[in-house]
């Protein structure tokens, strides 16, 4: 298992046990059942050729068929991939760059740019290998950071120490060294990075200042994973959001919102529950997400809903503005900030008849 996640060894298996003839790639996917590889991806390792097999003391070779029957006796290994390995797919992608040091870089990422491929697992393997199994095909951030940050390929997680949903546009941080990203991961976790938002949400809110201290669990249905607030006793991760209204309109609310935990789609669904959902927000913007007692997790009463519809917008109005913190090595403070985009912006003018009011 190590040497398939860490790609520091060969990963090798011998069948011991008596079993009928069974497909190679239910077999892996048995026997690697806690290493995140979907059948489908055990599948294209096949095809790649990356599964060797040998029986008895013949030499191994490889088997492209998932379909392959195996038996006792066989030994199986899946190699690390070589140097030979192809280069990357090239994507003509092209960041800003807001702020930049010899420790440190901070990007601007655009609306509907990944941070990193959905399977996480591209993360763990080898920049070559996950292009192989095509999980780099489509840009994102992890792919400019593999061709303008090349010796990134050697730290965890490839620099990558937070992200932003795709829809979510705004400031992120990439390591450039392994100890800054020791560093920076030690600031978010010890939550000492203030991190400001900027979002248009459904409806009026009446306070000027609120704030939501609601755990969250996963969901996963057929196609995707969803967040949804925890209930009594379900396995869950605190999470908590405050936030400050800027402005209010007949049927919207212009916020600032400061997270103090990280968690996925954390500000949305937050905002949502309280029946204020980020206006563009497919997922949970429809329906607000019922919880029986909303008010002991936060110190905001929900309005009733209003007949005012949502306002049609072209994009999540939600933006990562700002990132404050102490940066440890200088003992420097540093703010960086990502301007608004042109799109947030356009639908703000059009649809409020006003420009943000910032």
């Amino acid at each position: 298992m190590q040497g398939l996640i860490n790609l520091a060894l060969p990963w090798q298996h011998l069948v011991e046990k008596p079993i009928k003839p069974r497909r190679l790639d239910l077999y892996l996917a048995g026997e690697l059942a806690d290493s995140n590889l979907s059948r489908s991806t055990i599948q294209r390792l096949i095809h790649e050729g990356w599964v060797k097999l040998a029986q008895g003391k013949n030499t191994e070779q490889p088997i492209f068929s998932p379909a392959h029957r195996i038996q006792k006796g066989d030994h199986l290994k899946i190699i690390q991939p070589g140097p030979t390995s192809p280069p990357l797919s090239d994507h003509p992608l092209k960041l800003s760059v807001l702020f930049e040091n010899n420790d440190f870089l901070a990007i601007d990422k655009p609306p509907g740019l990944i941070t990193h491929p959905t399977s996480s697992l591209a993360l763990k393997l080898h920049a070559n290998l996950a292009d192989r199994l095509g999980m780099l095909q489509r840009p994102s951030v992890l792919t400019w950071i593999l061709h303008h940050l090349p010796a990134n390929n050697a730290f965890p997680r490839y620099g990558i120490v937070h992200r932003l949903d795709a829809a979510t546009s705004g400031v992120l941080l990439i390591a450039k060294t392994q100890d800054s990203y020791e560093i920076l991961q030690r600031l978010f976790k010890k939550r000492q990075m203030t991190k400001t938002y900027l979002a248009l949400v459904h409806g009026v809110i009446q306070k000027r200042q609120f704030e939501i201290n609601s755990a969250l669990t996963a969901r996963y249905g057929r196609n995707r994973m969803t967040m949804a607030l925890a209930g009594p006793g379900e396995r869950s991760r605190s999470a908590a959001t405050t936030g400050e209204v800027i402005k209010t309109y007949n049927n919207a609310s212009f916020l600032k919102v400061y997270p103090s935990t990280g968690r996925t789609h954390q500000i949305r669904l937050h905002l949502s529950s309280i029946g204020h959902p980020v206006l563009g927000d497919p997922l949970y913007g429809r329906k607000t997400p019922g919880h029986s007692d909303l008010a002991s997790h936060s110190s905001f009463n929900p309005q009733p809903a209003t007949r005012n519809p949502q306002l049609p917008v072209s994009r999540l109005m939600l933006h990562a503005w700002k990132i404050r913190f102490t940066w440890p090595v200088t003992s420097r403070m540093i703010e960086i900030r990502s301007p608004l985009p042109a799109d947030f912006r356009k639908n703000f003018l059009f649809y409020l008849k006003q420009w943000p009011p910032l």
